[in-house]
């Protein structure tokens, strides 16, 4: 096993020893089960994230608003 020092500002590390006395654990105990977690889920994350593999094209509909202010003017349009 590997030793590891860790800097906490005062406010997480009091949240760290009250919650380990709480649980009956060690706050080293926290930290790994703590620092596991946070990297499965990061790496189910990772693997789920699939790029695009083509760009998604947009393109105007045939037919507008006839209106030439919409992207300025939207909340007026959207309140009538």
């Amino acid at each position: 096993m590997k030793r590891i020092t860790v800097t906490l500002p005062d406010d997480l590390a009091q949240a760290l020893t009250a919650y380990a006395q709480a649980k009956g654990v060690s706050g080293t105990k926290v930290m790994e089960t703590a620092l596991r977690e946070y990297l499965q889920n990061r790496q189910l994350l990772e693997r789920d994230y699939q790029p695009a593999h083509t760009r998604i094209r947009i393109t105007p509909a045939e037919q507008g608003s006839g209106l030439n202010d919409v992207s300025v003017n939207h909340d007026r349009y959207l309140a009538e």
